[in-house]
């Protein structure tokens, strides 16, 4: 036997029909602006996540120091009449202070040194940024080779 109340109005089944929400409907609007929100959301933060460690990297990496040397010049020797002497500038152009390592390259003239009396000089300070020194080189003048100055390479040590 079939119960009267068999059609639409069965146990466990709600009385009115679910449909679909109406194009116009503020349900509709409600649902597509939360999916929309929830698209920005994710984009969001996946820009923050690639971001994050660029801005990290730029923020905890040390400033450096850039360091311009100049060409050299006559200069007057502290010690001795038969050496010749040239000075020339260097100064830390970077935005740190900085230590400064600098190398006479000969370019076939005589041999030169700075007053240390090797090729070499490493400052035993650092150098501040917008700050200028004068490094002064002997050289022992000779007959055999040409009047050409070494070249100075200087970097932050």
């Amino acid at each position: 036997m079939v119960s009267p109340l068999a059609g639409p109005f069965r146990l466990g089944r709600p009385a009115v029909a679910l449909l679909p929400p109406v194009r116009g409907s503020l349900e509709h609007v409600r649902i597509r602006g939360r999916d929309a929100f929830g698209g920005l959301a994710l984009v969001a933060l996946v820009f923050a996540l690639v971001l994050a460690p660029v801005l990290l990297v730029l923020t905890v990496r040390a400033p450096t120091g850039h360091v311009i040397s100049g060409r050299f010049s006559a200069a007057s020797c502290p010690s001795s009449t038969d050496l010749r002497c040239y000075g020339a500038v260097v100064t830390n152009a970077g935005d740190a202070p900085t230590a400064v390592r600098c190398t006479l390259v000969p370019q076939g003239g005589p041999p030169a040194t700075f007053f240390n009396d090797t090729d070499r000089y490493e400052s035993g300070g650092t150098l501040g940024p917008g700050t200028s020194i004068t490094l002064l080189i002997k050289l022992e003048p000779s007959a055999r080779s040409s009047p050409a100055l070494p070249k100075l390479s200087c970097e932050p040590a």
